[in-house]
């Protein structure tokens, strides 16, 4: 059904939209190679966490928008990404390609979105293309669940509202499996279900943070969007195509595994309620006499 905002629109004003949005050939990507440049530039640990985490959800957002503003080739995947501002409506999106991904159901313009056409391709890049199925399934499925699954970290680190506590905050899991030293954590608060009630109480919760992780997920998404601007400008602006990043499961699976993250018994989030007063019944306990006394 035709939105509000869209009746009227003279489709002629596509071709200059496309010029304007694709004209240079520093995309999205660009922006995010820069901001890698400049966290691997501190040795502020506290820093480097919460850039991390930061750089991370922002790439994980650019490229879920730009793979689903590009596929089935609209003619203005400019306004189709403006149409996505309405949060509700992305993230049943997200949410949508999250399970067709998980489910092995691969898009059928998933590859193209990011490498082209096929029949316009030479046998090596359709080598490539077949290989990077995989990787970009698994890419787009880390994506969409990281925003889905941890927007609450990713919004408390962005309005300031999380703290960085370090490794080792909660006693009790000093005898759990805990990240390798060159990582972090983040803590934030949060509502969580009470056990015992149907009520939720304000928990603490730390979130491990491996930051060479994050790097490396971040330069793999860089990449790729790299590879879908490029794309994009081939098809709306007729440019030549520029030169590919190839992408495997095998790259996806190493960046996102690089500490260890799969390993059994490691513990990425520890949760602690705070402190609350102990309730009283508001009624009688069971074994006193309810009756009214002579004088009361």
């Amino acid at each position: 059904m035709t939105q509000r905002e869209d009746r009227g629109l003279v489709e002629g004003q596509w071709d200059d939209l496309n010029r304007a949005f694709y004209g240079r050939e520093r995309g999205p990507h660009a922006y995010i190679a820069a901001r890698l440049e400049m966290l691997g530039a501190t040795d502020d640990r506290d820093v480097r966490i919460v850039e991390s985490v930061n750089l991370l959800h922002h790439a994980a957002e650019a490229l879920v928008r730009h793979y689903l503003a590009h596929r089935g080739a609209p003619a203005c995947p400019w306004l189709d990404m403006a149409r996505l501002r309405n949060f509700p409506l992305l993230k049943a999106a997200v949410s949508e390609l999250g399970s067709q991904l998980e489910s092995g159901t691969l898009p059928d313009d998933l590859v193209p979105v990011f490498y082209g056409p096929a029949d316009s391709s030479t046998p090596a890049a359709k080598a490539v293309m077949a290989r990077a199925e995989g990787g970009l399934s698994a890419l787009l499925s880390y994506a969409s669940a990281l925003l889905l699954d941890e927007a609450g970290m990713y919004n408390a680190i962005k309005h300031g509202l999380a703290a960085v506590p370090g490794v080792r905050t909660f006693p009790e899991a000093e005898s759990q499996k805990l990240p390798a030293p060159r990582g972090g954590g983040t803590s934030l608060l949060t509502l969580q279900p009470k056990e015992d009630a149907g009520r939720r109480q304000w928990t603490r919760v730390v979130t491990f943070v491996d930051v060479d992780e994050n790097i490396a997920m971040v330069e793999l998404i860089g990449e790729q969007l790299e590879n879908l601007w490029h794309v994009a400008r081939t098809r709306y602006l007729g440019v030549p195509l520029a030169r590919l990043h190839p992408l495997t499961k095998e790259q996806a699976d190493k960046a996102r595994f690089s500490a260890g993250l799969d390993a059994p018994g490691m513990v990425l989030e520890v949760g602690a309620s705070l402190l609350y007063y102990v309730e009283e019944p508001t009624g009688p306990s069971p074994d006193q006499d309810s009756t009214p006394q002579h004088g009361e």
